[in-house]
């Protein structure tokens, strides 16, 4: 298991989360306006934005070394060479 997602990863992570929000916005505010122009034009940018602002925090978390463990102390653990104790992420 790897300690840091790839830039790929993300992207496809991304995008398949945005086409569920463009739906989800795109239903909504159909139900509230009842005008199919409108609630295009309102799924398409609010989530051009929020696009490009998921990304930029997945990316940000993934430099964030709190609440992971690398490879070597998930090995480490699994093999007991800890006695059976979670080994700290930041020594």
């Amino acid at each position: 298991m790897k300690s840091h997602e790839t830039v790929p990863r993300s992207i496809v992570k991304t995008a398949i989360y945005r086409v569920l929000m463009i739906l989800i916005t795109f239903v909504t505010a159909l139900v509230l306006s009842g005008e199919l122009l409108l609630s295009a034009g309102i799924a398409g940018v609010a989530n051009f934005t929020k696009t490009f602002t998921y990304y930029a925090y997945e990316r940000v978390w993934g430099c964030v070394g709190w609440g992971r463990r690398s490879a070597r102390e998930i090995e480490e653990n699994e093999q007991g060479l800890h006695g059976g104790r979670l080994v700290p992420t930041n020594r």
